[in-house]
């Protein structure tokens, strides 16, 4: 559907930032379509298009975008709030008080089956944070190619946090696919710059 839009899909639309940004935009006169895990997060004072989708199979997302082009048109905004994050391996290294932060990770890294967890089982950990962002940057990109008003702007939103920056003990899989995706936004935000589309 080539033409002028003012949508916005928010990916993972939980009840605390998706569903802000979801009244922020609807304020703001957008159609807005929030997509989360359940389907049924976003409350009913938001005149909305809700999908359900769990990112942890990336293949999905160009569903959940055709889904929406048919609904509401091209979205010349998305924000991706999808996250997933595994604490409790973790958390029980860290209650050992006799070693000192600076230790915790060391000692993480030499628990061979705990770590082996954390990379076997949580697979869809790294899909949901990096993994699904990169398809739907992808999907972001074949909107914003095919709306023809010039003047509509262009925006590609990754909620991140600090750990793209510091590492935190709790954190290691979001950590690390905070960081990867952090990468490639700021890549994307470089690649198309020429053509006014915002990676933030």
């Amino acid at each position: 559907m080539a033409v002028s839009s003012r949508v916005v899909a928010i990916l993972g639309a939980g009840p605390n930032v998706g569903n802000k940004v979801a009244e922020r935009f609807t304020a703001a006169g957008y159609k807005v379509a929030v997509v989360s895990r359940s389907g049924k997060s976003i409350p009913t004072t938001i005149a909305a298009l809700s999908l359900s989708a769990d990112f942890k199979n990336p293949k999905i997302v160009h569903g959940v975008f055709e889904e929406v082009r048919k609904k509401l048109g091209e979205p010349s905004v998305v924000v991706y709030n999808g996250s997933r994050i595994s604490t409790s391996v973790l958390l029980e290294i860290a209650s050992d008080l006799r070693f000192p932060a600076s230790q915790l990770m060391l000692r993480a890294l030499r628990l061979q089956p705990q770590m082996s967890y954390l990379w076997t089982s949580k697979q869809d950990h790294l899909s949901i944070n990096t993994t699904s962002t990169f398809a739907a940057a992808q999907e972001a990109v074949r909107s914003f190619d095919a709306i023809n008003d010039k003047d509509t702007p262009r925006t590609f939103i990754y909620t991140g946090n600090i750990c793209n920056q510091a590492a935190f003990l709790p954190f290691l899989t979001l950590g690390v696919g905070k960081a990867a995706s952090s990468h490639m936004i700021d890549l994307a935000s470089k690649s198309y710059v020429d053509k006014g589309y915002r990676y933030v």
